[in-house]
């Protein structure tokens, strides 16, 4: 497979959005999707192919990885991917995993969340 990674900030306004009133109930220090990389497949791969590089993923981390899936139910955007929580030293990190396309509607939404100052 052909693709880019690349790491993955959560942007500040967001983690104050999300703790205030989005998951106003979540801790900081449980909030599992601060920091982590994005791998996004060369646009000749489609979604079969992200599905194997999920089950490639968790059977290296081992069940207990949580998988979270936006193409089976997409967010009310429209955003599509697969998120995946691997634990490492008590800390959990996010790898989200995308195709091309996913990746430049992910962009396009987040762009049009900064204008708006909601957080689609």
């Amino acid at each position: 497979m052909t693709g880019k990674v690349a790491q993955r900030l959560k942007r500040e306004e967001t983690i104050i959005e999300k703790l205030s009133s989005r998951e106003a109930r979540l801790d900081f220090s449980r909030m599992r999707d601060i920091g982590g990389c994005r791998v996004i497949l060369g646009s000749e791969h489609g979604i079969s192919d992200l599905y194997r590089l999920r089950d490639w993923i968790v059977s290296t981390w081992g069940p207990d990885v949580q998988v979270i899936d936006y193409i089976e139910q997409p967010r009310v955007s429209g955003y599509r991917a697969i998120h995946i929580a691997p634990q490492f030293d008590g800390l959990v990190y996010e790898v989200q995993l995308r195709t091309a396309i996913m990746h430049q509607w992910a962009q396009a939404t987040e762009r049009y969340s900064s204008l708006t100052g909601f957080n689609y």
